[in-house]
């Protein structure tokens, strides 16, 4: 069914090009950034989740009177990309590529990179997303990458872009640098290689004892810390004087080693010696000749900053500091002497940087030892020769296997190796300080992801913003092969007046040169931008801002709401926010919804080898969209992770759905009699519940909003309000209903919505034409009657316990009691007391004050109550045999009465009644023989019968 009225409304929307009018409105400002996902993959349930939320609130802004800028994006740059192309063409290594031919390599990778696009734009179409009514921005396009190059432009101008030489996460497979948040969720556990190993002081006959997990970066050590304010031992084992810490003594014996303690003495004794080199190598005979700077030094502990904490979060959580600080030296692991390598790690280089020690790092690209290392190979798998030439020449105490976490490539899986190397990095200074006051200022929603994004802000630290690979944006920046001269190219018009040259494709830029002013030439530095910079500047570039649509971008900037998941916090949302401070000194977007990720229902994170992987139009295929986009609104607050379970779905879901679609064979434009006291209730809990749906929605509580119209339609209306109106024609009132649920449901079942319009609209309930082209309802706060609704709240219970009595007795609803005496503690008004009077069938309704709501009925049948019981049944039946006979409820019969006298006389009581119920012109009793053409009616074992015909 609902795949049908999908297919229906697909098919009216073209035929009366629905959304051609509704892209022609003018309206107010609002602009819905797409994040792009990759379109080189297929869409999954994720996916298909933060889809809905962004085309929910796109649709709410066109029916609240804006004219929303939007358009869908994909990610085309960058790893993912070129790992894809390498697996396909068989490419092992960067230099496979350079013999492939790298212009070859990428006409390949852009072939690729949009692979899937039509298929993401048809699960678009298929979900009812708006977004499948726009061509899709590309970040490999000209006009996208000569943005970019506008965007670095500024920042280098600004003095915000600079070179430098630092140790880097580096993959040895890509062959590239890393940024820090790319491997944060990246991480493995593995076994390396845990050794203590002995550096002998320089005219000393001691010797340091220095943990390490990381033997192959001993090649590369500079400096040993030690914390001065800690006591340290020398201590005897197998006729050698060690030193250690004295709170580390422990761990010699957890060892197996025996010792003998000679001395205690504090640390900072220590600080300042020198010692031999550990390792005979040449780059650290080189070291020892101080041809790279200080070398082979104690030095003490500093302390390091750990974590910044936000202001805000310091104020929450009443902290008296916002830094929280670590001593490079702790007493809680490895020997209290630390080895220091400035090469090879982030915290070894701020504490090289401190004491202005050599920084050294013999390891290439492909993370092999160079020469000077004294190794050959990958540095991981040198482990082993340096354990041996450790042990071959005594400086090994002790060796074990560990198992920790290691970072591997976000992409390709390879372990990340720290190493030193020139990039270019952007300062975070006075950028940071801009993004902290413009955070400040966004609606975050929840709240808590403001939080999360303070906390990552004030953590962060200067970009390394480029990248050693070829598919991105390429670095525009050109530098001199003799003087040094440094020009940036800011786009495309730039590019041509420089070169007076075309260039096809912005990715070869690196085939661009030209003569300096000195007859040098210039030459482009190697590389691509960080793919996050292509995310950063999506907001301008997208759009192809400055050389294209500078009017739109202005009008429009900053974005008015940007929708994505919980892990962009240290992704997109903070990509776009650093591009936006250090170009426009403030924040790119107004407000952010944070989307929780999907799991399956077990829990367990989607992947194709766990084998539940759900594609995205596989559940819209299974589900239909109305039922899918509902249910990821309802099930639980959007910013959770979310347990996907399509059995629910269709239960829970399709069970809304269908009642929904029932209510409309109640709808009716024939006006009924005298409002009653359910009227004045159901139409006060239309505008409380628009309210309270309006309310959560704006504050991004989808399933709060989702679950008070799933409330509505089932229990206030058709469990409560219809029950109490079976004897009335209150389909006026019920089209009301309907037409204010189809307006709320619109945003979120878009199909659903539209099938209910128009059904209101052939009943003449509404005039648009689409309730798309329709305008959100404003709430009638006038009509809210609060103590109405809190009297009706207890007033349900009290109907379902009556009626349990009823059951109980098994005595039906249609026989009239005498008497009801309702316990309570809260007070009835006298309408509320006579509403329970109709609904429970009695003819009197008492109140006794009590804690617990309890009801009495009295159950016993005097011969006035059966009487009307007798006719209450009968009208029943007719009616029922009415509408056999294809009577309109306005059609009159003639009515004929067949009974014995005692249950004649109990009609004839109530003739009156029978009369206006059945729509009877006439009414005959009689006690003659039935004729074979009447109508038989059993009531309480007494047989009775009865005949009509139009008069």
């Amino acid at each position: 069914m609902n795949k049908q009225i999908e297919q229906e409304v697909r098919a009216f929307w073209k035929q009366e090009k629905i959304y051609d009018e509704l892209l022609k409105r003018q309206g107010k400002r609002f602009w819905l950034l797409d994040g792009p996902p990759y379109a080189n993959n297929i869409p999954h349930v994720g996916h298909i989740k933060n889809t809905v939320f962004k085309d929910v609130y796109l649709r709410l802004a066109f029916m609240q009177g804006y004219a929303p800028l939007f358009q869908p994006g994909f990610d085309t740059h960058g790893l993912p990309i070129e790992n894809m192309v390498e697996k396909k063409l068989g490419l092992q290594s960067k230099k496979d590529i350079e013999k492939y031919g790298i212009s070859k390599f990428m006409d390949e990778c852009k072939r690729n990179a949009a692979l899937n696009k039509e298929l993401w734009m048809h699960v678009y179409e298929k979900l009812g997303s708006m977004y499948s009514l726009k061509e899709p921005y590309l970040t490999y396009a000209d006009s996208y990458i000569a943005s970019g190059w506008w965007a670095f432009n500024q920042m280098f101008k600004k003095g915000f872009i600079y070179e430098g030489k630092k140790p880097v996460m580096w993959c040895p497979h890509c062959e590239t640098s890393l940024a820090g948040y790319e491997v944060t969720d990246s991480y493995k556990d593995v076994s390396d290689p845990g050794v203590y190993v002995l550096f002998r002081l320089r005219d000393d006959e001691r010797s340091l004892l220095v943990y390490t997990t990381t033997p192959w970066t001993l090649p590369a050590n500079v400096a040993v810390a030690v914390a001065p304010r800690e006591k340290y031992a020398t201590v005897e084992i197998q006729g050698r004087k060690i030193v250690l810490a004295e709170a580390r003594l422990p761990l010699l014996s957890e060892a197996g080693i025996g010792y003998t303690l000679l001395e205690t003495f504090p640390g900072s004794n220590m600080v300042g010696k020198q010692y031999e080199p550990l390792l005979d190598v040449p780059l650290q005979r080189e070291l020892a000749q101080g041809k790279h700077g200080n070398a082979h030094l104690v030095i003490a502990s500093i302390p390091l900053l750990k974590e910044r904490v936000a202001s805000k979060v310091q104020a929450k959580k009443n902290l008296k500091h916002n830094d929280v600080f670590d001593e490079f030296v702790t007493m809680q692991e490895g020997t209290g002497l630390v080895h220091t390598a400035p090469g090879h790690g982030k915290t070894d280089y701020l504490i090289g940087q401190h004491y202005q020690l050599a920084c050294v790092s013999p390891v290439d690209e492909h993370c092999n030892f160079t020469e000077s290392a004294g190794f050959t190979g990958f540095v991981k798998k040198a482990d082993k020769a340096i354990i041996k030439q450790l042990e071959q020449q005594g400086s090994l105490l002790h060796q074990q296997t560990i198992t920790h976490s290691y970072p591997l490539c976000w992409r390709c899986k390879s372990p990340l190796i720290f190493r030193l190397s020139t990039q270019l990095f952007v300062k975070i200074g006075a950028i940071k300080q801009i993004m902290q006051k413009a955070s400040a200022q966004v609606k975050w929603l929840p709240v808590f992801a403001g939080e999360r994004f303070a906390n990552w802000v004030s953590q962060a630290e200067d970009w390394n913003i480029s990248r050693q690979r070829y598919w991105g944006i390429p670095i525009p920046l050109w530098k001199c092969d003799a003087c040094k001269n440094i020009e940036v190219i800011d786009g495309l018009h730039s590019l041509k007046q420089k070169t007076k040259t075309n260039l096809s494709d912005l990715h070869l830029a690196d085939q661009v040169t030209w003569k300096c002013k000195c007859t040098g030439n210039m030459r482009k530095f190697p590389g691509i931008l960080d793919v996050w910079f292509d995310s950063g500047i999506a907001p301008w570039a997208s759009l192809g801002y400055p050389e294209q649509q500078k009017e739109v971008f202005e009008k429009h900037f900053p974005v008015s709401r940007i929708n994505e998941a919980q892990d962009q916090i240290r992704g997109w949302f903070y990509s776009l926010m650093f591009c936006s401070a250090a170009l426009f000194e403030k924040a790119p977007y107004e407000s952010v919804s944070m989307v929780g990720w999907v799991v399956d229902k077990n829990g367990i994170k989607l992947s194709k080898s766990a084998g539940n992987f759900i594609a995205g139009e596989e559940a819209v295929d299974e589900l239909g969209a109305d039922i899918l986009r509902f249910y990821f609104c309802w099930d639980s607050a959007p910013y959770d992770i979310q347990k996907f379970n399509s059995e629910i779905a269709k239960k829970e879901v399709g069970k809304v759905f269908t009642i929904l679609l029932n209510l409309c064979n109640l709808l009716s434009p024939e006006k009924s009699g005298k409002n009653e006291l359910e009227d004045a209730w159901i139409l006060s809990r239309l505008e409380s519940m628009t309210q309270c749906f309006q309310d959560k929605l704006e504050v991004f509580e989808t399933h709060g909003a989702a679950r008070a119209l799933a409330d509505f339609i089932m229990n206030d209306v058709s469990r409560t309000y219809v029950q109490m109106t079976r004897e009335r024609n209150v389909g006026i009132l019920i089209g009301k209903c309907v037409e204010r649920i189809a307006l709320l449901l619109a945003p979120i079942a878009p199909f659903l919505a539209e099938h209910l319009w128009q059904k209101l609209k052939n009943l003449g309930f509404v005039r648009e034409k689409s309730v798309h082209l329709a305008s959100w309802p404003a709430v009638q706060k006038k009509q809210i009657d609060e103590k109405l609704e809190q009297q009706f709240s207890v007033l349900g219970g009290v109907l379902e316990l009556g009626m349990a009595e009823r059951d109980k007795a098994k005595i039906g609803l249609r026989w009239p009691l005498s008497r009801a005496v309702i316990s309570t503690k809260t007070a009835l008004s006298p309408a509320v007391k006579e509403l329970i009077a109709r609904q429970l069938n009695v003819k009197e309704v008492g109140i006794e004050k009590s804690s617990e709501m309890r009801v009495n009925l009295d159950t016993r049948m005097t011969a006035e109550l059966e009487a009307e019981g007798f006719s209450r049944e009968l009208a029943r039946k007719i009616q029922a045999e009415r509408k056999n006979a294809g009577l309109k409820k306005g059609d009159l019969i003639d009515l004929t009465v067949y009974a014995t006298p005692p249950i004649l006389d109990f009609f004839r009581k109530h003739q009156a009644f029978l009369k206006e119920r059945t729509n009877s012109r006439e009414i005959v009793f009689s006690d003659d023989k039935m004729p074979d053409n009447a109508i038989v009616s059993t009531i309480r074992e007494k047989k009775s019968g009865f005949f009509f015909r139009n008069s």
